[in-house]
């Protein structure tokens, strides 16, 4: 409180989430399950897994970086406002300008992407339920008129009630994040102890043949088993798709874990 009145304010600020609240919300940004799922195709035809095996850890140092430097100036000017704020105080109202927008531009970007992500989700889920609801996969040159009308349906019903609870509901999206943060805990839980289980099962009674363990595919008289471990630890040119360089298609694969941490 004396450092907000060496600013020139006073602590009026209506805190209507508490410490945990406020702490889902990043959590809830960052969103591992919503991450990984929306570009989880695009690694494995960037560089294939190295993505998770190295470009996490990778990815994760140069996050932490960015959040200690932000954590210094929340400390120095612990202001409402955020970036745009610290931005103008220490660069100048230019620099202030620039950063408020390409923060707010960045939010809806992200927004739209996500949610364009639940829309297709969701669509997929009601055509399992109700096979009468289109759902067609396809690529941008070949997209399915039905599907991509339903799809778009359902995106705009679902921006249209988050915009209603941001906008009206503060208190409920407070509780949705509380829960969401469980949700993601137990839910990567879930799915990391399920590909585990998968896997072991596989061992215990799919041993494969002509000494390849765990057959998964057999084409022809060819038997595919699991890949070894050195895979992950391994940029290969076999799940480079994209027409890039090797190289380039690895930082290409970096999207999937920088996509998930932008807006912490």
């Amino acid at each position: 409180m004396k450092r907000l009145h060496t600013l020139g304010y006073a602590q009026e600020l209506f805190r209507a989430m508490g410490g945990f609240s406020n702490f889902a919300i990043s959590f809830t940004i960052i969103s591992v399950l919503s991450g990984c799922v929306t570009l989880f195709g695009l690694t494995t035809i960037n560089g294939g897994y190295t993505a998770a095996s190295i470009g996490w850890p990778l990815v994760t140092v140069f996050v932490v970086i960015v959040a200690l430097g932000m954590a210094e100036l929340a400390s120095a000017y612990p202001t409402a406002g955020g970036l745009y704020y610290w931005a103008s105080k220490l660069g100048g109202p230019g620099w202030g300008w620039f950063t408020g927008w390409f923060n707010l531009i960045g939010q809806v970007a992200v927004t739209a992407g996500i949610d364009y992500g639940a829309a297709i989700t969701i669509d997929t889920l009601l055509h399992a339920w109700f096979p009468a609801v289109p759902a067609v996969l396809g690529n941008v040159i070949s997209i399915d008129p039905a599907t991509q009308q339903v799809t778009l349906l359902i995106y705009a019903i679902v921006l249209a009630v988050h915009a209603l609870l941001n906008i009206f509901g503060v208190r409920i999206v407070a509780l949705l994040n509380d829960v969401s943060v469980w949700w993601h805990i137990v839910g990567v839980i879930l799915i990391v102890a399920g590909v585990v289980g998968a896997a072991l099962f596989a061992l215990q009674y799919n041993p494969g043949t002509a000494g390849v363990c765990c057959a998964t595919q057999v084409t022809g008289s060819a038997v595919h088993g699991l890949n070894a471990a050195g895979t992950l630890f391994t940029v290969n040119q076999t799940f480079n798709a994209t027409g890039f360089p090797l190289w380039y298609a690895f930082l290409l694969s970096l999207l999937l874990a920088q996509y998930t941490f932008t807006g912490y």
